[in-house]
């Protein structure tokens, strides 16, 4: 909660229990609720009304209400009587119960999203890219003349001036806008929080000048969620020396797509959870990263921005993404040697078989509710054809050095932001989010930053995991490599 929404709870509070105890009563009621007007009305113009704070705004109207009410019955404040006892027990328990949800909503159920402090040595800067493929016609609008387009959000080391400002977590505020008018009330609800996000990235400042060229990183957001949605992930990387690039892929995001100018995409393309449907549609997310890869080229000549010519280190580019851009990267791996490792975040392995393992370092980070449900389907002596073929695709990524590791009391959001956002939608544990973060660092400086090197299962000590995931072990002796 902000000072003004504390501020404004603080006096209902005192005017809630005040006048069920009868001591607030003529003057001083009128003191009390003139100053729940003015927190109120400083809130509305500084802060915006937040859909998270209907169940105060409306205990605050009851409280005034109640008065008006007893003023037109001739039952004013100022007459000096007790309340009756069953009033008192009545009244104050549904008074206490709601300033409880009043205070649960906004800081539980519905926070204004905190990300994590960085912990690197480097400050966050951030900017946006608008790039368009000319060669490839956009699939999912009505106009023939449409060409694919995307947008990626850069977050890197930084040079802080005097004039450095805070970005946005998600959008501007005219983008939020645009964004906020396609939604329904109940997404609203979580997006004004998540709008208001705090993260610790600088909007258009200079890279650091700690090295003269940075290595790379390339991520691909999961299906039905924005790159935005991973800046803890991004901002920890980058403040350890990393230009990290956030493929956006449009009309696969529940969000809409915003360009520079203010066009918004319309619908989400959904695809069913066969493999053939998955297959197809993951051609146009490796598209879209391998165009992006390209432009990356182009931006280290000659950015229009300034900020990243020549700054960009080439050979040296990782990739990683999360659901279904985990998959992606998998694909991009496979098709790209340029991708000196990669790691997929809990990803169905979607896209072209593969069987004999990927060329480059690979890590498939897995949450425990996949590996419990993959233990629960061995216990069950076999797999539906679905299981079956998810088995088949995820051995044959894992040969030839191929590691797993398992996030112990992880689920499938627990890899981007959204576990901040509100409990409602997954695991609500840092922990989670450091420990991630820490296997993408540790991976990437060895086989991104550092020297290419044989990747070996003894580099991690055993006891790192959740030791509940034991038994994956005793089912499936080919995956030698995962780590417990």
């Amino acid at each position: 909660m902000k000072p003004l929404e504390i501020g404004l709870f603080v006096v209902t509070s005192i005017i809630l229990y005040g006048s069920v105890f009868g001591w607030l009563r003529g003057r001083k009621w009128f003191g009390f609720a003139a100053s729940g007007v003015v927190f109120l009305v400083f809130h509305v113009v500084v802060d915006g009304v937040r859909v998270q704070m209907i169940p105060l705004y409306m205990l605050f109207a009851v409280c005034g209400l109640s008065f008006w009410v007893r003023r037109v019955r001739g039952r004013g404040l100022n007459q000096d009587t007790k309340p009756k006892r069953w009033k008192w027990i009545i009244v104050g328990t549904a008074g206490t119960l709601a300033l409880a949800i009043a205070l649960i909503v906004p800081l539980y159920l519905l926070p204004i999203v905190k990300l994590e402090e960085p912990t690197g040595p480097y400050a966050v800067g951030r900017t946006d890219y608008h790039w368009v493929d000319e060669q490839r016609a956009e699939g999912f609008t009505t106009d023939p003349d449409d060409h694919r387009e995307i947008m990626v959000r850069a977050w890197y080391p930084a040079e802080l001036t005097k004039k450095a400002k805070k970005a946005s977590y998600a959008y501007e505020a005219e983008e939020a806008r645009l964004v906020e008018s396609s939604q329904p009330f109940y997404i609203r609800a979580v997006l004004r929080s998540v709008f208001q996000g705090k993260n610790h990235s600088y909007a258009e400042v200079p890279v650091a000048e700690g090295e003269e060229e940075y290595p790379v990183l390339i991520f691909s957001s999961g299906y039905g969620l924005s790159n935005f949605m991973y800046a803890n992930q991004a901002e920890e990387l980058a403040s350890h020396g990393y230009i990290v690039f956030g493929i956006e892929h449009p009309y696969y995001t529940l969000l809409p797509t915003v360009f520079p100018d203010g066009r918004i995409t319309e619908g989400m393309v959904e695809f069913t959870d066969d493999w053939k449907s998955m297959d197809e549609h993951m051609k146009v997310w490796v598209e879209d990263v391998r165009f992006a890869i390209g432009k990356l080229k182009e931006l280290n000549q000659r950015d229009p921005q300034g900020w990243m010519t020549g700054r960009l280190d080439l050979e040296r580019i990782g990739m990683f993404g999360h659901s279904f851009g985990g998959a992606a990267t998998v694909q991009v791996m496979d098709q790209d040697l340029r991708i000196r490792a990669g790691v997929n975040m809990d990803g169905f392995p979607a896209g072209a078989v593969i069987e004999d393992g990927l060329q480059n370092p690979f890590l498939f980070m897995i949450s425990s509710d996949l590996k419990r449900l993959e233990v629960e389907q061995v216990s069950k002596k076999g797999f539906d054809p679905a299981g079956e073929e998810y088995m088949k695709r995820k051995k044959g990524i894992l040969k030839n050095g191929g590691t797993e590791v398992v996030i112990a009391k992880s689920d499938h959001m627990s890899f981007s932001d959204a576990m901040l956002y509100s409990p409602l939608l997954g695991k609500r544990d840092l922990s989670i989010l450091r420990e991630i973060n820490q296997e993408l660092l540790q991976f990437f400086d060895e086989y991104v930053k550092g020297a290419p090197s044989e990747r070996k299962s003894s580099n991690l000590p055993i006891g790192r995991f959740f030791h509940m995931e034991l038994k994956a072990l005793l089912w499936d002796p080919d995956l030698t490599n995962i780590y417990l």
